[in-house]
């Protein structure tokens, strides 16, 4: 506090009016204290000029004399991150149009209000700054999952994409980046044709409390109905989950753990019914929806055509 202790007073309303009830601490000083305070916190007319001239230009200039001049510069430089600047501005303008001996009366919301020695060294910041910095996380997330929240129209403008792909494009614009953004390694894919062992990947692996698992992936372009999960689909899948391969890390041979069957453009509620039924644990279904979040997610929009 910038004041004099024997300054403190404290105003009470007057019975029978508007303010009875009314308990306000106020500071009264002269304006030539006032001054001689500012100028020694280093907050100078010269200093408080400098800094709101790119805010109100120059500020003197500002004061037309109209009533509403000192509300309307604290607006403007509220607006602009900088409402104290512009409280000091208005202040100095009136201390230079006082007498040095003229009363002056703050009260502790004024620009004025500065704590004493005691109290900033009575203060815990470290305590305040956690809960500051919780705020701003708090406020952050939310505008972020605001920001980033899927919109039912894009979902639906992925999936009309996808449809333009052919399966080799779906694999490799959408599938295997998709992957690779999940963390899995040596995501590739394979070679269509003879020793072809239905995924569409090679053994993909990830690590999961210590232990390695190996995936593949089969993807699908065109909607599956209960005939294609049936005989085709189901096939592949089983000839995936039943091949064995090794790993380069230690060769030995292994099997897939999990198929992941990311399909294009959906299937029907019966096709799904067949992958559940025959593959409760091992398989796993990604409908057109479910891709494009993934898109969306790993911000792949320009895989897209």
């Amino acid at each position: 506090m910038i004041f004099e202790p024997t300054e403190k007073q404290v105003r009470v309303g007057v019975a029978g009016t508007d303010e009875e009830g009314l308990v306000e601490l106020l500071y009264r000083t002269t304006a030539g204290k006032a001054m001689d305070r500012l100028n020694a916190k280093g907050l100078t007319p010269e200093r408080i000029q400098e800094f709101v001239k790119p805010i109100l230009g120059e500020p003197e200039q500002a004061f037309t004399g109209d009533p509403d001049d000192a509300e309307f510069i604290v607006e403007v430089s509220q607006v602009s991150g900088s409402a104290e600047a512009g409280e000091l501005a208005v202040l100095w303008h009136a201390l230079g149009h006082a007498k040095s001996d003229d009363p002056v009366v703050f009260d502790p919301a004024d620009a004025l209000d500065y704590e004493t020695v005691e109290e900033v060294l009575g203060r815990d910041f470290l305590f305040e700054a956690r809960d500051d910095l919780r705020r701003r996380i708090h406020l952050t997330g939310a505008l972020f999952d605001f920001v980033i929240k899927t919109k039912p129209e894009a979902i639906q403008f992925i999936k009309e994409k996808m449809k333009r792909l052919s399966e080799d494009e779906f694999i490799g614009s959408i599938v295997v980046p998709i992957l690779k953004a999940e963390g899995y390694e040596n995501v590739k894919p394979t070679v269509h044709g003879p020793g072809e062992f239905g995924s569409d990947t090679l053994p993909m692996r990830r690590a999961e409390l210590g232990k390695w698992f190996y995936y593949g992936a089969q993807a699908k372009v065109q909607r599956i109905g209960q005939t294609e999960a049936a005989s085709q689909v189901t096939a592949q899948l089983r000839t995936a989950l039943s091949h064995s391969f090794s790993d380069s890390s230690d060769n030995v041979m292994k099997k897939l753990d999990f198929v992941y069957l990311f399909l294009g453009q959906g299937a029907t509620n019966e096709a799904i019914q067949v992958f559940v039924s025959n593959f409760p644990n091992s398989v796993r279904v990604f409908d057109e929806s479910d891709i494009a979040e993934l898109v969306l997610k790993h911000n792949l929009l320009g895989n897209l055509p």
